[in-house]
């Protein structure tokens, strides 16, 4: 594992998705580009997709607690997130909303010796 990207919004966690070699960051962007196009080919302008992303997020807060999301669901709500990030509705590195992106911590054994 590389590590792993938090998502908050509005002073909230709302996922935490595993980065790999196979989900990076570069391919979570990708997709989310993928997504708002696909939006635009279908006819969707950008203040609709920023509508519907941000009503998106809105609604995950709360349908969290009713069930249980799957790996899709978190996925989709990062593409959300980096949706809002890229038109500019939300800070990247803002201090109550955008993305926390952190490293795997080493597993190095701890050496306990005592002078």
């Amino acid at each position: 594992m590389i590590g792993s990207v938090s998502c908050f919004y509005k002073k909230k966690l709302l996922v935490t998705r595993p980065l790999n070699e196979k989900r990076t960051m570069k391919r979570y962007r990708d997709d989310a580009n993928a997504v708002i196009i696909e939006g635009m080919r279908a006819g969707w302008d950008i203040p609709k997709l920023i509508k519907f992303n941000r009503d998106f997020i809105k609604k995950w807060r709360y349908e969290e607690l009713i069930r249980t999301p799957s790996k899709e669901d978190r996925d989709l709500v990062l593409i959300s997130i980096l949706i809002l990030i890229k038109f500019r509705v939300i800070e990247e590195d803002a201090h109550d909303e955008g993305l926390l992106i952190c490293q795997a911590r080493d597993k190095k054994p701890c050496s306990s010796s005592v002078v």
